[in-house]
């Protein structure tokens, strides 16, 4: 005759039934979050190529870069992009791009020019008119309609001669430059002024936006916002 179970075996059953269906449901969530994961991955994928594809396309149609029978424009801004984004020397990205030191350095240059040439298309000063972010919000209108943007500084690390070192440490004690910039509620830049010294106060460096030829864009009656690092005007 077979032995019934006693209770002690019946609920070490159900402990292991139990566990089974818990290491089921675990592998079914960690199954679906690598799915989920592999999606992600692939949209980020598609949408940082095609924002790509659109910053290569913005030169082919100006015309400031073409196709060489070495590299076509597709590489050259792909070496222009991974020096700046990660700091990296011409030798490093020799190594990454198979090209000769003299190749990375002529199409970084080159490259650099076409952007410094075409800074009228990536940098538009603002129309005067109320942004639609203020227009459309009972908490700032009307006290900001006649806002067109924000002013701040900002350092960027710079490299520059050794006699020239102490003008530009900055307050943060770092070699750097002392950046004016000027963007819409859009985040886009409609003013940069660079090559301060990062000794320079953030009001020296207004001073010299407001009184130079290609002075910061201003318009009668409307204002910018900044900080306390500004003087009032």
């Amino acid at each position: 005759m077979s032995r019934r179970p006693t209770r002690r075996r019946k609920k070490e059953f159900m402990r292991r039934d139990e566990l089974k269906r818990r290491n089921e449901l675990v592998g079914q969530a960690v199954a679906l979050l690598m799915a989920g994961a592999a999606a992600m991955l692939i949209l980020w994928k598609e949408y940082y190529e095609n924002c790509f594809r659109q910053f290569v396309e913005i030169f082919k149609r100006a015309g400031t870069l073409q196709d060489t029978i070495h590299c076509k424009v597709e590489e050259q801004v792909a070496i222009f992009l991974h020096i700046v984004a990660h700091n990296q020397r011409v030798r490093t990205i020799r190594a990454c791009a198979r090209r000769s030191g003299a190749t990375v350095s002529t199409y970084f240059n080159k490259l650099l020019k076409a952007i410094l040439g075409m800074q009228d298309f990536f940098i538009k000063p603002p129309t005067g008119e109320t942004p639609s972010q203020i227009e459309g919000n009972l908490r700032w209108m009307p006290y900001f309609k006649d806002c067109i943007g924000t002013i701040d500084g900002t350092y960027i690390r710079a490299k520059v001669r050794i006699e020239d070192k102490p003008a530009y440490f900055c307050r943060k004690h770092f070699i750097a430059q002392n950046i004016l910039a000027a963007c819409d509620f859009d985040l886009k830049f409609t003013y940069i002024l660079a090559g301060w010294e990062g000794s320079a106060s953030d009001s020296r460096v207004l001073a010299d936006a407001l009184t130079r030829a290609d002075k910061i864009p201003l318009i009668p009656g409307k204002f910018y916002l900044a900080d306390g690092e500004y003087p009032l005007l």
